[in-house]
């Protein structure tokens, strides 16, 4: 009876130690997404004589210049850095980890899984793009239908500052937007997600599908938005299976990087062009197109495994 209890209590406090750690990790997010806030406020007050926090983010225009500029350090320092990049370099330290040994950049990625990680981010676009079409029919109970509503007007109106923030009208700001809305977050947010987050569920479960399903969760929760909560899901769970199979963090922080400046790319490239269908967040593809998108994606994955099976393999035979 005893010894049939022991493991109990044992996976009972590894359970704790994780989320403890993990609440820890939560902490100093809060902490240093704080301290970056404060450093943000002072550099926008000194740099472009713009009060951040009197800033009405969701009546901002296009030709308030100074005022995007000063959000736009702001998205960097108080999120990019403050929420995520130096949270991932403490908690590593804290673990009593060499920060380059837990994420490494080193590892060798020979080149198909370079284009195969493009590729799936390509062909996954039709089934998002049915998740997120998905996401919009989940509902709250009658009771809550006042809430509902404060939700998607909440929602509506952070897309639409969004646009407002990645809009360009000259290259040099193009250019910006591409660095504050694809570059940071990308090395940023894999960097804490993939790399830390991750790495250690991997490491502490012992399960590196239920690892990455975990990080692709709260990855998507991050962001805040309940109405594309199940495309992010898809999307960090296949950054995840990414750097699982190539063990290189710059891997996923290229698909990630590829895929947020593609849409500032396309809306400086088609911002007379309203109207183009395929450009609207709510385009949705013909049933075929998902199946087809859902089984070569699949598809994909399955291949990492055996490609890098067969390219170390090789390395191996011609080292002996």
């Amino acid at each position: 009876m005893f010894e049939e209890e022991v493991p109990e209590f044992s996976s009972l406090k590894r359970f704790a130690t994780i989320v403890g750690k993990l609440l820890v990790l939560g902490g100093m997010v809060l902490v240093f997404g704080s301290l970056g806030s404060l450093l943000s406020y002072f550099l926008c007050l000194y740099g472009f004589g713009v009060d951040i926090s009197t800033i009405n983010m969701l009546a901002l225009r296009p030709e308030q210049i100074n005022e995007l500029n000063a959000m736009k350090v702001f998205q960097v320092v108080a999120g990019s850095l403050g929420m995520f990049l130096v949270p991932a370099l403490v908690f590593t330290r804290s673990l009593g980890l060499d920060f380059k040994t837990y994420v490494p950049v080193k590892i060798k990625v020979y080149w198909p899984f370079w284009f195969l990680g493009i590729a799936l981010l390509i062909v996954s676009n039709p089934i998002i793009a049915w998740l997120y079409k998905l996401n919009q029919y989940l509902s709250f109970p009658a009771s809550y239908a006042e809430f509902e509503a404060s939700l998607k007007a909440m929602e509506a109106s952070a897309s639409a500052l969004t646009k407002v923030m990645i809009t360009a009208h000259d290259v040099p700001t193009l250019l910006l937007n591409i660095v504050v809305v694809a570059l940071m977050p990308a090395i940023c947010e894999e960097v804490f997600f993939r790399g830390v987050m991750q790495q250690y569920l991997r490491i502490s479960i012992g399960n590196a599908s239920l690892a990455i399903f975990l990080t692709a969760i709260i990855f998507s929760g991050f962001h805040g938005q309940f109405y594309g909560f199940l495309p992010r899901v898809m999307l960090g769970g296949l950054l995840g299976y990414i750097y699982n199979y190539t063990g290189n963090i710059k891997v996923p922080i290229l698909i990630h990087f590829i895929n947020n400046a593609t849409a500032v790319i396309l809306v400086y490239v088609f911002k007379d062009n309203s109207n183009i269908s395929w450009l609207d967040e709510n385009y949705q593809f013909s049933w075929y197109w998902v199946v087809l998108s859902g089984l070569v994606t699949f598809g994909i994955l399955r291949s990492f495994k055996p490609l890098m099976l067969y390219y170390v393999r090789n390395r191996l035979a011609k080292k002996l």
